[in-house]
């Protein structure tokens, strides 16, 4: 949320926290963790478009705006190609096209990656691999994936890499042999 001060969060466990972290932490180091952990980060209101309070009300809302509402809102992804909105909009529609992606059994191929996501769903018929890096790092390429013999049915990134690039999501799929 990047609020600059404590009396602008709401959320009375980020409150407790503060009074408990004061004790231990300097002012300035509390309100950077408060600034990654809190619950109000999540409650922002949403943004919408370019207009006075992201478009959420015309009234004050009970948060303040996330100042970043100028590059990031809902109407920006909808005008723009690529952006989160469009994936989400073909992530939604695979799913509903891909019955393996629903019913297809589950099975996690790198349980134990701090960053890295990569799964499979399959069926008789099919295999999906799907494997995100969770990072603002670039990822080697996981085993997972290495030696994996498939089409690419969805990703964010416009072309391939021998790597996985920050936050970069990708779906394979085979048919099953």
């Amino acid at each position: 949320a990047n609020f600059d001060s404590l009396n602008q969060y709401q959320d009375v466990e980020t409150h407790n926290i503060y009074r408990i972290g004061r004790k231990l932490f300097t002012h300035k180091r509390i309100m950077k963790k408060i600034k990654h952990m809190s619950r109000d980060n999540a409650r922002t209101p949403m943004q919408w478009n370019l207009e006075k309070n992201a478009g959420f009300s015309s009234h004050e809302p009970w948060l303040k705006v996330n100042s970043n509402y100028v590059k990031i809102n809902a109407l920006h992804h909808q005008e723009s190609k690529p952006s989160l909105y469009h994936f989400y909009r073909a992530l939604l529609k695979l799913r509903a096209k891909e019955e393996t992606l629903i019913y297809g059994d589950f099975k996690d191929l790198l349980p134990k990656h701090k960053t890295i996501v990569c799964f499979a769903r399959s069926d008789k018929n099919y295999e999906f691999i799907i494997v995100c890096n969770y990072s603002k790092k670039t990822q080697p390429t996981p085993k997972c994936i290495t030696d994996l013999s498939g089409e690419i049915v969805l990703q964010n990134y416009e072309s391939n890499s021998n790597s996985l690039r920050p936050y970069e999501a990708i779906v394979y799929k085979r048919r099953k042999m």
